[in-house]
């Protein structure tokens, strides 16, 4: 992911989508960002584009069961699966459920949220095909960890759009872990030009390192 950013943050976030499925176990990825009331899909994957914009038409988080549920989940829980927070006897005779999770195919699921800062929390989503097993607590703890490992790349097109264009190249590449010397190579910089571009992107997000950068 980080290799693949430093070129397109797109690529980075469909491979990790893609690999995310094979590493955890599901049909159908989706990355979610929630800000108030509002719940906006970031990018998906597993779903034909049409597939994904029915799902989008009808989708609606207030009767959600596991949605609902979630989102009045405890503090401290970061990740968890659908067993964790309704029991099978609640879902399996929820109408929601019955008419639109059965009518795409769609049945288990796991999800995992990190906080974005900005009062924006970030979900990922990974769904299995009706009839699948639940997923195991091994599972739930890898979604979790590529998510929290990674949630550098919303932050970065979250922020990316604050940034004068000469500088978000080289936050780019910040993110993705370069020295400066390598991303005067790549970017076609003199060494010392990053670092004074480095300087600004510090700066513009009142932090003194890379360290505070890839944590905020």
């Amino acid at each position: 992911v980080v290799e693949e950013a430093r070129r397109d943050p797109v690529i980075a976030r469909q491979h990790l989508m893609e690999q995310s499925l094979k590493l955890v176990g599901g049909d159908f990825v989706c990355m979610v960002f929630q800000k108030g009331e509002e719940l906006q899909v970031g990018a998906s994957r597993g779903m034909s584009p049409d597939e994904v914009k029915s799902w989008q038409d009808w989708y609606d988080y207030r009767e959600d069961p596991m949605a609902l549920a979630f989102l009045q989940r405890q503090p401290d829980l970061w990740a968890c699966s659908r067993p964790m927070l309704i029991d099978d006897r609640t879902w399996s005779r929820s109408e929601h459920v019955n008419e639109g999770w059965r009518s795409f195919g769609l049945n288990e699921a796991a999800v995992s949220s990190v906080a974005l800062g900005a009062g924006v929390e970030g979900y990922f989503s990974i769904t299995r095909s009706w009839g699948a097993p639940p997923f195991r607590l091994d599972q739930i703890e890898m979604l979790q960890l590529l998510h929290q490992s990674t949630a550098w790349l919303d932050r970065l097109e979250r922020d990316e759009a604050q940034l004068p264009p000469r500088l978000q190249s080289v936050y780019r590449q910040l993110l993705g872990k370069a020295s400066e010397k390598e991303i005067a190579a790549t970017l076609g910089l003199s060494v010392r030009t990053v670092h004074k571009y480095t300087e600004l992107v510090y700066r513009q997000f009142e932090v003194c390192s890379r360290a505070e950068l890839m944590a905020r």
